[in-house]
């Protein structure tokens, strides 16, 4: 796959100013547009989000620890769009005749392509 690093990416700075508390939390969203994914050439997408938490507190301490984060994501698709593979093709093909000729052969076992009034008819 191609790995892209940030150099070639956007890059967003989210500044949120947070009141005092014990625990707070801060959501970020991101969008993926739907249509451009399922119109990509690839099958699978790999997104590795990293974040720091900075503070402009003097008096505030961040332990290593919690400062940095990473989240991967990795986002597939089942495959292309109208695409069948032919194993699909051939084994359905073969089950619908062999269905055809079960049914046939059950048809003629119970005598429905004979004819009752063909003596008739020669008369």
């Amino acid at each position: 796959g191609t790995i892209q690093d940030c150099s070639t990416c956007k890059i967003a700075t989210i500044t949120c100013h947070l009141l005092p508390s014990d625990v707070s939390q801060v959501n970020v969203s991101l969008i993926l547009w739907k249509p451009t994914f399922i119109k990509a050439h690839f099958s699978s997408l790999n997104l590795t989000i990293r974040g720091e938490l900075q503070s402009e507190n003097s008096s505030l301490t961040l332990s290593s620890s919690n400062r940095k984060r990473e989240l991967a994501i990795q986002i597939s698709k089942d495959g292309l769009p109208g695409r069948v593979p032919l194993w699909v093709i051939l084994l359905s093909a073969f089950a619908g005749l062999l269905l055809l000729m079960l049914l046939i052969l059950a048809l003629w076992k119970i005598g429905f392509f004979k004819r009752p009034l063909k003596k008739k008819m020669e008369k």
